[in-house]
């Protein structure tokens, strides 16, 4: 291997500073509090922009305070133009009190309550509750029932010097449907999306809203969303302050969707300052524009805050963000990487479609329950159409229950697959990513990837490979990927670059 690493091409050379540069942005909690301290007080956080009907009345645009040469016909082109398309986070400022908007004023705890009781997805309530004492200053914490959260929330509200010390983890999700008459899309996005500029859904095609509920005083971790879906949060009700980082700010840490910032406290002032970011203020009516992969954590400032959330659906911009050294680690990761193994990369090492498709339906079965594999299968098999053309299929299977949300988060992670991993170089990255990701995962998933490992290796055997793929190279990599595997340690960067280095350009 060593020999094959000092041939390495440039390709192989740029993919092993890719990979080098996610494995060494990763720290310890040690090492990410010498940093903090070194940059305490030395940063600032600006404001993200706010952009209002007037501003493009009066032919500003805020993302760079000068007035524009020609005139924009409206607020969805000029929030398109200067922002969705450059990856900026702006306010749209008062774009809900702009239309007819009910849900202001039937908003309360009790609609709100039914609401959700009646349409939400929760079936176990998740809360999680900041405690500056704990590793990682979060801890879960139980409430029996969905309606008992908002008797919490209530409390917390009427009581005068209330805090509120837990929230839901990942809100509620409840069919688009449900809120249509008092919670409209915004006029701004629904103008967009019949455009065919950007598309109210997610990879499977539903239309949702997530709706975020809480009263004074919690603050959220700071994390980036499953996918770097970029999405639109709605303040229907209160205010939030809102601390941004881009992807490309904050030391690369990834363990979980929902705990993958660095090991540190951003609840404290000082931290939030110690790093290059940017703050929004939402007041009620305003709307937030958050690109893909943007870090987030939230300040619930209001007596009784209601956020609703729409996500957008992944497109060409989300792409170049979803190929990033966090976008691959990210994505590889999903589903403890058995998305990865058993849909991404049957796909791009075998040459045959049929062959490939066989390859992954196998080892589906083993590593899901059927109902994950029935729903994939009828969607791999499809020769002729992509992921993302069948997904009508999956739909039609993975509806209701948590076996039908297995299954839509693995085609989800398959249909992002296709973007982040588009060819056999980015195949073998995913694979060293996926190794370097899932260092603290337990025994029973890193023998089942290494399980997994072994069955691809045993049917390439035989099989026609892509242009470039040859068998001692691909039985290398997913050797040398189930000896990380083994170790659950730190694996040396020399390691992986020499890994890297050697199988690409045996590949490429």
């Amino acid at each position: 291997m060593a020999s094959n690493a000092s041939n390495a091409s440039m390709s192989a050379a740029a993919a092993a500073a890719s990979v080098s540069s996610s494995v060494s942005a990763s720290s310890s909690s040690a090492a990410a509090a010498h940093t903090l301290q070194a940059r305490m007080n030395t940063q600032t956080l600006s404001e993200v922009p706010r952009l209002s009907v007037c501003d493009v009345l009066n032919h500003k645009n805020p993302s760079t305070s000068v007035e524009e040469e020609e005139p924009l016909l409206s607020l969805s082109d000029c929030f398109f133009k200067n922002f969705y398309l450059k990856r900026l986070p702006v306010i749209l400022s008062g774009v809900l009190s702009s239309q007819d908007f009910p849900a202001s004023q039937q908003f309360t705890i009790e609609h709100v309550r039914d609401l959700v009781c009646k349409h939400g997805d929760v079936n176990a309530v998740e809360c999680v509750a900041h405690d500056a004492t704990k590793v990682g200053f979060y801890e879960d914490v139980a409430i029996p029932t969905l309606s008992s959260y908002f008797d919490y929330v209530k409390k917390v509200r009427d009581a005068p010097k209330g805090v509120q010390k837990a929230a839901l983890k990942n809100g509620v999700t409840i069919p688009r449907e449900c809120v249509a008459t008092s919670c409209p899309v915004p006029n701004v996005l629904q103008t967009l999306h019949d455009q065919g500029k950007i598309k109210l859904r997610d990879l499977l095609g539903r239309k949702e809203a997530r709706l975020f509920v809480s009263s004074r005083g919690f603050h959220g971790r700071c994390h980036y969303d499953r996918f770097g879906y970029p999405f639109f949060s709605a303040q229907v009700k209160g205010s939030k302050t809102w601390y941004l980082y881009s992807h490309d700010t904050l030391p690369l840490v990834r363990s979980e969707p929902f705990d993958n910032a660095p090991p540190l406290d951003f609840c404290d002032a000082k931290v939030r300052t110690a790093f290059q970011g940017s703050v929004a203020t939402l007041r009620e009516g305003d709307m937030l524009f958050l690109p893909p992969y943007t870090y987030h954590s939230v300040r619930h400032d209001g007596d009784f805050n209601v956020n609703v959330d729409y996500n957008c659906c992944i497109d060409a911009i989300w792409v170049r963000d979803a190929r990033s050294a966090l976008g691959r680690a990210d994505i590889a990761s999903l589903c403890e990487g058995r998305a990865f193994l058993c849909g991404m990369l049957p796909r791009l090492l075998v040459a045959d479609a049929r062959e490939a498709a066989d390859v992954s339906s196998d080892l589906l079965e083993a590593a899901f329950d059927s109902d994950a594999k029935s729903a994939v299968h009828k969607v791999i098999k499809r020769d002729k159409q992509t992921l993302t053309e069948a997904l009508s299929v999956c739909v039609e299977q993975a509806g209701g229950g948590g076996e039908g949300v297995q299954s839509d988060l693995l085609v989800e992670a398959m249909c992002a697959g296709e973007a982040a991993f588009p060819d056999v170089t980015s195949a073998f990255l995913g694979l060293c990513m996926l190794a370097r990701g899932l260092e603290s995962a337990g025994d029973e998933t890193l023998e089942g990837l290494r399980t997994a490992l072994a069955f691809v290796a045993q049917r390439l055997r035989g099989m026609r490979l892509r242009d470039g793929v040859t068998l001692d190279a691909a039985n290398a990599a997913l050797t040398s990927t189930a000896a990380m595997f083994t170790r659950k340690n730190d694996v040396a960067e020399s390691h992986i670059r020499e890994f890297v280095s050697a199988v690409v350009s045996g590949a490429a």
